[in-house]
């Protein structure tokens, strides 16, 4: 289970740092498996719900919830040539009600991370970092599920960046500055 860091107490610095550094981790990746030739020919970008990870829609929103039974969010193969690391968790929904996220690696496999939110709860904007970055490799089903308090659907964000070939996705990428 992985130790969570509200954002509000991480400093600034830190967070870009530690962007950096897994953005960094995943072209590298990129690059040691033959996925990419150069850094330069790799992209990191912010996740996208729909084209990434199939939810109904390019916004995160889980679907309906059952209280007190972990209920699936993502089910979703990554594509052969692309990373997936999952970072953090914002919540914002009015009123939040998911206690817990498990990561697993496909449908019956292991659970990579269980991770309980509620301490997030606390703060004005809940969100938190997470200690370890949860990673998906090339072609590994992601699969996440949530454990809800009671029933309505939550806009429960899971903050990741994909990684993978320039020119996969017509998406953002993140400022050049995170990347090299």
């Amino acid at each position: 289970m992985s130790i969570v860091f509200v954002a509000r107490e991480v400093n600034a610095a830190v967070v870009r740092g530690f962007l950096n550094s897994l953005a960094m981790d995943l072209v590298n990746r990129l690059v040691a498996e033959k996925i990419v030739s150069a850094r330069a020919q790799a992209v990191v970008r912010e996740g996208l719900p729909l084209t990434d990870y199939g939810l109904a829609v390019q916004r995160w929103v889980t679907p309906a919830l059952v209280a007190n039974t972990l209920t699936v969010y993502v089910n979703n193969a990554l594509g052969q040539r692309r990373y997936a690391a999952f970072y953090g968790i914002a919540n914002r929904s009015s009123t939040p009600g998911i206690s817990a996220v498990q990561f697993q690696l496909g449908v019956a496999a292991n659970t990579l991370d269980y991770i309980e939110i509620d301490q997030i709860y606390t703060e004005i904007q809940p969100s938190c970092y997470l200690q370890t970055p949860v990673l998906y490799k090339p072609g590994e089903t992601v699969y996440i599920q949530v454990y809800p308090q009671f029933t309505p659907t939550e806009q429960l964000v899971l903050r990741n960046f994909v990684a993978e070939p320039s020119g996969q996705v017509s998406a953002p990428r993140l400022e050049t500055r995170l990347i090299g």
